[in-house]
């Protein structure tokens, strides 16, 4: 592989870098990929960017490590086989493994048969991605155990895949739905062997934990930060810490909110959510109005984008979903609260602070599911393990069950 040009140009690239306003962390990674790139090209025989990637970063301790780190090889990959610069936009394909190349041509044209009849019903891209990799990565599995031939597929096989020789489980129930899914999809195609398949995919008892939440002393703490004008966040930061507050939010509909989204004049909210494609409605409150206001007018870069909440870092474009993370953990941090490494950190834990304080409030279920923007009343049953307050009135009262003094004073 040949990196001459890189190595001649990168200071062009690192000086482009620092010119735009890129943050000092960003440059420190883009020039320390670039040094162990160069010295290891030199004492060993690679021929690819997604080679260098494979060996060096995908084995990343941090999934967010290995994110960036493939976001600023592609970077790199694009500057010097095509001297284009970076311009947050662009996305790399480092690490995108052709399903062509790894499966059998049995297994592969299951996911071509996938992947050209679920759009067609009107299933939602990111769920046909989500379904279609779990296919991928079943097939992988099948592959180890030597078979490579959908009429070859045993029911132990299968087993193997959810569940371990000591009877531990090794995938969820998610990833079960997923390989159903991909599998009833084929059926048409290929009748008999996936209802085989199917038959031989294991009962797996569906739970989930319990949720986390926000304690009383953990939400004095927030709003005290949110309702501060010491500048301890950026406005933006503040803007979004309260609407999410206040309204329960998803991360995924509060980066996509728009500019005419908002009703100055009547109050009013107007979101079509990313999730159930709903659309909803939500009273603007003052609070969140004077914040939101005050980041559009002296904070949000004068640029022509429609999305109310942008990057503070060069290049200037809308934010992800991934990205309302570090706003969640700035905010926690300067209310310094949940400083553990264990606890949860993300904004959803703002969304059940509301759930169950409405509950606690005696608000109607059919009113906050509304609130929250649930396509299903069901949705809210998860919340009402958090409810202290009604649970506490179910409890039995210890008068009728005479304790042994020893177990009262000991």
């Amino acid at each position: 592989m040949k990196v001459e040009k890189l190595r001649n140009n990168q200071d062009q690239l690192i000086n482009y870098l620092e010119t735009n306003n890129y943050s000092k962390r960003y440059i420190s990674k883009f020039k320390s990929i670039v040094n162990s790139l160069l010295n290891e090209i030199d004492v060993t025989h690679i021929n690819s960017y997604d080679e260098i990637f494979r060996i060096y970063f995908s084995n990343s301790p941090s999934a967010v490590i290995y994110r960036q780190n493939k976001g600023v090889l592609g970077a790199i990959e694009y500057f010097d086989l095509y001297g284009l610069f970076p311009d947050g936009k662009r996305r790399t394909r480092i690490g995108k493994k052709d399903y062509h190349k790894i499966l059998s041509k049995d297994f592969a044209s299951i996911i071509d048969f996938y992947l050209k009849q679920e759009p067609i019903k009107g299933k939602k891209p990111t769920t046909v991605n989500g379904e279609h990799i779990s296919g991928i990565t079943f097939f992988i599995a099948l592959q180890e155990q030597g078979i490579f031939e959908l009429k070859k597929v045993t029911e132990k096989a299968v087993i193997d895949i959810f569940i371990d020789s000591t009877g531990n489980f090794l995938k969820s129930c998610s990833y079960k739905k997923n390989i159903k899914a991909v599998f009833k999809c084929c059926i048409s195609s290929f009748p008999d062997d996936c209802k085989r398949v199917l038959s031989y995919l294991p009962i797996l008892r569906e739970c989930r934990k319990n949720i986390e939440y926000l304690t009383s002393f953990e939400c004095e703490k927030l709003k005290k930060v949110l309702n501060s004008d010491a500048g301890v966040i950026s406005k933006r930061d503040k803007a979004i810490g309260l609407l999410i507050f206040y309204t329960g939010l998803r991360c995924c509909d509060i980066v996509s909110l728009k500019l005419e989204d908002i009703d100055w004049e009547k109050d009013l909210i107007y979101i079509n959510q990313q999730k159930t494609e709903v659309p909803f409605t939500l009273p603007l409150t003052p609070t969140v109005g004077n914040a939101i206001y005050e980041y559009l007018v002296y904070d949000r870069p004068k640029i022509n984008l429609s999305e109310v909440f942008l990057t503070l870092n060069f290049p200037t474009r809308k934010l992800d979903s991934g990205s309302l993370y570090g706003v969640s953990l700035r905010l926690m941090n300067a209310s310094k609260i949940r400083e553990g490494s264990t606890h949860q950190k993300g904004f959803h834990l703002f969304r059940h602070h509301l759930a169950t304080a409405l509950l606690e409030n005696n608000v109607p279920r059919p009113v906050i599911s509304k609130t929250l923007g649930h396509s299903s009343p069901n949705s809210l049953n998860t919340y009402l393990y958090a409810d202290f307050v009604h649970l506490k009135e179910c409890s039995l009262s210890l008068e009728h069950f005479p304790l042994d003094w020893k177990v009262t004073y000991e």
